[in-house]
């Protein structure tokens, strides 16, 4: 829980990314101007409606009225993604492993097992290198492993509480329900909830209670019809962003995937590198456990059967993910990878490294837990200790950077050495509460132009939010601050700049309802600072410097 404390110091913020994170510092405003709205908050307002947002943004809303500082908001609430993450793999794990046997060692075996589980996947490469720019769909994390371990107990107590729980916890994290997390959610709970078919059915020799799995279904579609009647209007709304995404004939789902071909390996998914290149050759331990508790599999082991089909089945799923994740198994596996892309919805797994990580991980976390309990049970206490305890050793200090907040608060790409984590200025927060108060029917232009669609803005502290714009977001008020934003007169708008036809556009800014705008004049987000990216592209087009731009 103390863990992210260590991240950030107090005042300090990590906000930035492709969504942001700004319903930590102002849940409020983004409330009103993004959740609560059907458009989007900048450039020419395309629909997409972001009600998914309502139950979590309002939960920050009465968190943020109670803790008042943001720095807190964001500190708690990645410990809980933290703790629970691990305690609902612990508890997985330990429901796995065979519990027949009353002798003492193998109970004491089976905690331990189920910690080191915990343990490996919150603190797993695939799992620590994802936290600087999260985005809301980011909190799979802790509720995969929750919703997984809620829906297990259920179908094995048939305790309607477990049933209730996970339908609030589906309610007030809807966000990773809803159409903007499909691929996310369409790659963790098909595979789970067979995996739970079949260890239920088949393992545990129970029977599923069907009736009541309807009747929850039907629960959960009511409760997440806020979100989900607009979004299934939006797809078929020709002027909606959903309805291009989802109907483009442009989506070049085989061209993405082989342009992130060439990123996948096998071996590193497997070996799980630390980041510490001096603990690289500890990376074989993890796989080495696998393989030998695989080995002794093979024998009747104190725990019994049900043990040994258990971990057959983890296996099995291990494999299925890790050839999802990984793709470049074979020319044979490419070749059908492709093939699978003609399955209508497919396509969303383009990008299948970022879409499979965490599926994959959390199987390797399960199977690694189970198969340390059948590798120590061969062990004398005392040496099981030892292997535990070093173990364990490894798995935290090879996550060190992770834990003293290095992997979290980075420095931002191509930037001269400015941190994500900022402390925001007082005299921006000036800023957003004049642009809340202009008249409400002029739109503005966001100066420094950027590549995408960010807004950079420098902190009182070494440190800078690059994330999408706060004044769409936080004042209600449309702008544009980027190349994306400004589509489609993205590429004559350049033109005229590079050729400094003012007239011209002025008349552009007129015919976009631009009445104001914005130039942040800080050096600390231009110049010298941010050289490259986000502003790569744009520069070859606009000034250079800040004082071209006041010009």
């Amino acid at each position: 829980f103390i863990i992210p404390f260590f991240w950030l110091k107090p005042g300090e913020m990590d906000l930035g990314g492709d969504s942001s994170r700004l319903y930590f510092y102002d849940p409020i405003n983004y409330l009103k101007n993004s959740s609560l709205y059907n458009v989007l908050p900048f450039g020419t307002g395309l629909v997409e409606p972001h009600f998914y947002n309502l139950p979590i943004v309002t939960f920050f809303v009465i968190m943020k009225s109670v803790l008042k500082s943001p720095y807190l908001l964001i500190s708690i609430f990645s410990s809980i993604k933290l703790v629970v993450a691990f305690l609902a793999v612990y508890g997985i794990t330990k429901e796995l492993i065979d519990k027949k046997s009353n002798n003492k060692y193998f109970s004491m075996l089976r905690q331990i097992s189920s910690i080191l589980a915990g343990l490996f996947y919150i603190f797993s490469p695939n799992m620590i290198g994802n936290w600087d720019k999260a985005l809301l769909s980011h909190d799979q994390v802790f509720l995969n492993p929750l919703m997984f371990y809620l829906i297990l107990k259920y179908f094995l107590t048939y305790n309607i509480r477990y049933l209730l729980v996970g339908l609030i916890i589906s309610f007030i994290f809807a966000t990773n329900f809803a159409w903007a997390s499909a691929p996310p959610f369409f790659a963790f709970y098909p595979l789970s909830l067979l995996f739970l078919l079949f260890y239920i059915t088949l393992i545990r020799r129970k029977k599923l209670p069907w009736k009541a799995i309807f009747i929850g279904f039907l629960i959960f579609v009511g409760l997440q019809s806020f979100q989900l009647i607009p979004s299934i209007v939006s797809i078929f709304d020709p002027g909606s962003n959903t309805n291009i995404r989802v109907f483009s004939k442009q989506a070049p789902q085989l061209d993405y995937f082989f342009g992130v071909l060439p990123l996948a390996k096998v071996s590193l998914n497997i070996l799980s590198l630390s980041p510490i290149k001096e603990l690289g050759f500890v990376s074989i331990m993890v796989p080495l456990v696998v393989i030998l508790g695989f080995l002794l599999n093979t024998r009747h082991l104190p725990a019994g059967r049900q043990g040994n089909k258990t971990i057959l089945l983890t296996g099995m799923f291990f494999l299925i993910t890790l050839f999802l994740l990984s793709a470049k198994i074979t020319d044979l596996g490419i070749e059908l990878y492709k093939r699978l892309f003609y399955i209508p919805g497919f396509g969303m797994f383009r990008n299948f490294i970022g879409q499979w990580l965490f599926v994959f991980s959390f199987f390797y976390a399960l199977l690694f837990g189970q198969a340390f309990f059948l590798l120590s049970s061969r062990f004398k206490q005392v040496y099981a200790r030892i292997l535990y305890f070093g173990i364990g050793l490894v798995l935290i200090l090879g996550a060190w950077p992770f834990i003293n907040g290095e992997l979290v608060n980075k420095t931002h790409f191509q930037s001269n050495n400015v941190k994500i984590a900022m402390v925001m200025d007082p005299k921006y927060e000036e800023t957003l509460a004049f642009i809340r108060s202009l008249p409400d029917d002029g739109k503005i232009l966001t100066l420094p132009f950027t590549d995408c669609c960010y807004q950079v803005i420098h902190g009182t502290n070494n440190g800078a939010y690059v994330g999408v714009s706060t004044i769409g977001y936080l004042t209600g008020k449309k702008d544009f601050a980027g190349y994306a934003n400004i589509a489609p007169f993205s590429e004559v708008f350049l033109k005229l700049a590079r050729e400094k036809d003012y007239e011209s556009i002025k008349r552009m800014l007129g015919f976009l309802n631009i009445q104001y705008i914005f130039h942040n004049s800080d050096p600390g987000i231009y110049d010298t600072t941010f050289p490259g990216y986000p502003y790569q592209h744009v520069r070859k087009y606009l000034p250079n410097d800040q004082k071209g731009y006041s010009e």
